[in-house]
């Protein structure tokens, strides 16, 4: 587009140089130069939502085929999905400038594959930061039946995976730490 808008002017210009009173046409090249070197740069789909968004899908059918993020913010809450047995779930993740977080739970495989442009990527406490990071882990035992496949292809920003126990098994482990707590609250004014 900007290209059209360049050849434009610089035939404006060169009609304007034997016709004259083409002079303007000067600032307007000005003002489209570096318009379009910027755009050249750019090389990849501006499409996808701007802003933060959270995301906490239960089931198959709640995902979307794309995750695409434009500029801000994605949060993917997996800690409540139903991962069936032997079931494999693949999230394409495209972002242009954006940071992504997608947590899951415990029991499930995670295999990231992609590339990330420019940035850092913490794939389950590992940290990767550069240019043209390349990804192809996983992180689970081999005996797991469920796995999530993150399918990335992002230009700048940075992606985070973090694995946390099932919400209801995080509920059931705080609840039990604070009988513990109470329990040996009252062994203590007991022995007092």
């Amino acid at each position: 587009m900007m290209a059209c808008v360049i050849i434009i002017v610089g035939l404006g210009l060169v009609v304007g140089a034997f016709w004259g009173r083409a002079r303007w046409l000067v600032f307007v090249g000005i003002v489209a130069l570096p318009l379009a070197l910027v755009a050249n740069l750019i090389d990849f789909p501006l499409r996808g939502q701007v802003g933060g968004n959270y995301l906490a899908p239960r089931r198959a059918s709640d995902l979307s085929d794309d995750y695409s993020v434009l500029a801000g913010s994605l949060t993917l809450d997996l800690t409540e999905f139903d991962f069936n047995s032997r079931e494999s779930i693949t999230l394409p993740v495209n972002m242009a400038v954006a940071d992504v977080t997608i947590s899951v739970p415990r029991g499930v495989g995670v295999t990231l594959r992609g590339h990330l442009e420019a940035g850092q990527v913490s794939f389950f406490g590992a940290r990767r930061e550069g240019v043209d990071l390349r990804f192809d882990e996983f992180d689970g035992g081999p005996d797991l039946e469920r796995e999530l496949v993150v399918d990335l292809d992002a230009q700048y920003g940075s992606v985070n995976l973090y694995r946390f126990g099932l919400a209801r098994d995080l509920r059931a482990e705080r609840g039990a730490a604070r009988q513990k707590e109470s329990g040996a609250a009252k062994q203590k004014t007991e022995k007092d």
